[in-house]
């Protein structure tokens, strides 16, 4: 028999101008999602990207990576 797969979704956030916000993301189980420098530098690199690809509507004004999650 096949196995029934649940995918949660969540209702999409108001963002507000002005306004700051803590967001995280962590590996599933706590697992790790960087393995190495490599990888914390092309998530970096990512970011940038998003920043700019929003014409700069967004400031990051500090971020923490770890092993298995991130702040920003």
């Amino acid at each position: 028999m096949g196995r029934k797969i649940n995918l949660m979704t969540s209702e999409a956030r108001t963002w507000y101008p002005n306004a700051a916000y803590h967001i995280t993301a962590r590996g599933n189980r706590s697992n790790d999602i960087f393995r190495d420098e490599e990888d914390f530098q092309v998530y970096l690199t990512i970011i940038e990207g998003a920043i700019e690809y929003f014409g700069k509507q967004y400031e990051i004004i500090c971020y923490c990576l770890i092993n298995n999650h991130v702040h920003i």
